[in-house]
């Protein structure tokens, strides 16, 4: 479950960081997508596995701020204002802003 809502939120942030604010039509999309997962592929790899070598287990409060801090560290790289929010023990990252969109 982990490693598939990890690799939705990894494809976000690749399509916001291809996008940044450009319009384009659809038959280009999909070519830009691919060339840009294939000119990057080392770079996203590494951080996938970087997010993953990270603990996650819900009663290990050290490891699952890592992970939240992480995300954040991620989307911020992507040119989107986030924060964390701790709420009783847990951890949600509360997007502001999409300097790019």
């Amino acid at each position: 479950m982990r490693k598939y809502f990890i690799l939705i939120i990894l494809g976000y942030l690749i399509i916001f960081t291809i996008f940044q604010g450009e319009t384009m039509s659809q038959k280009k999309l999909p070519a830009q997508i691919q060339n840009y997962r294939e000119s990057h592929e080392h770079v996203i790899i590494n951080e996938y596995f970087n997010l993953l070598s990270i603990p996650n287990v819900s009663r290990d409060t050290t490891n699952i701020r890592k992970n939240t801090e992480f995300i954040k560290q991620m989307m911020e790289k992507r040119g989107i204002d986030a924060r964390i929010i701790e709420t009783k023990g847990k951890y949600v990252i509360e997007i502001q802003n999409f300097k790019n969109f």
